[in-house]
């Protein structure tokens, strides 16, 4: 029986090993699949290791090591299955003593020998597509080396699958997580302008106004023309009493319209900006 505690280092040594291994695969997944779970499962001491692929509500071993050898094909539904678990919450689902585990199939324990379980989910391009299980025949043999190691390992398998969808589509790996980053940046941009603008006129809000003023005072020098305009609207109140809310939203928003043409934006001064507070 394989134990979760080889002496000294030898565990977290002999899986930096295949974990190095898994990094250096490139192929077809499902070719190398076999490998992938063979070196991990040795380097790791499970007794078996599977990865089962999530089709709508089932989930079907497509690759299996170890006491899960026979069970390739075999399907389970996601409802009443560890791996259920664990791509439902998007972490890892833990069983120390599976036979007694009320979320597990007892008959898939005693078919696979299964003491404890390890379900990992696997993600494919950001989505959790997949499970990574493995079993102890022994209850309570799950070590916490152990379980970060075979996280590493579906975050490669998952990575290696990511490689090979792109490649079938042709397209570059590496031009696509560039585009992906580029896309991010711009989203988290589009964000934190969104934050700091008034929904209604599309200008600074207060806080980030009185920063980007406060920025162009220090930037100033005796020789720069520069000013801060104070603009009140008269009887700005009547309009809305007069003629209801929605037509003072149309004034505010035509006046942040005059005020950004006659400004022409940043070109005053480095930092500078426009805001309207109406006074009511």
């Amino acid at each position: 029986m394989r134990t979760d505690s080889p002496p000294g280092s030898e565990l977290p040594a002999r899986a930096l090993d295949a974990l190095a291994v898994l990094a250096g695969y490139r192929g077809r997944p499902l070719d190398l699949l076999p490998q992938w779970l063979a070196e991990l499962g040795e380097a790791c001491g499970v007794d078996g290791l599977g990865l089962q692929r999530r089709e709508g509500e089932d989930l079907v071993y497509v690759a299996t090591t170890g006491s899960l050898g026979g069970q390739n094909g075999v399907r389970q539904r996601l409802d009443g299955s560890l791996g259920g678990v664990a791509l439902r919450s998007h972490a890892p689902a833990l069983s120390a003593d599976a036979l007694h585990d009320p979320r597990i199939d007892r008959g898939i324990c005693l078919a696979t020998g299964a003491g404890a379980l390890l379900a990992i989910p696997v993600e494919v391009s950001g989505a959790p597509a997949a499970v990574l299980l493995a079993v102890w025949r022994q209850p309570h043999a799950i070590g916490e080396t152990v379980q970060r190691v075979l996280r590493i390992g579906a975050a490669l398998v998952g990575g290696g699958i990511a490689r090979s969808v792109l490649a079938e589509r042709g397209e570059d790996p590496e031009r696509t997580v560039a585009t992906a980053f580029a896309q991010r940046r711009h989203e988290e941009a589009q964000g934190r302008a969104q934050a700091e603008l008034d929904p209604l006129t599309g200008l600074l809000r207060r806080a980030p106004f009185q920063t980007a003023l406060t920025a162009a005072v220090a930037h100033w020098s005796p020789g720069q023309g520069s000013a801060v305009l104070f603009i009140d609207l008269d009887r700005f109140r009547r309009v809305n009493e007069a003629h209801g809310h929605a037509t003072g939203d149309a004034v505010l928003q035509r006046m942040a319209e005059l005020l950004r043409r006659c400004t022409r934006g940043h070109e005053w001064w480095p930092g500078s900006a426009t805001m309207i507070s109406p006074c009511c």
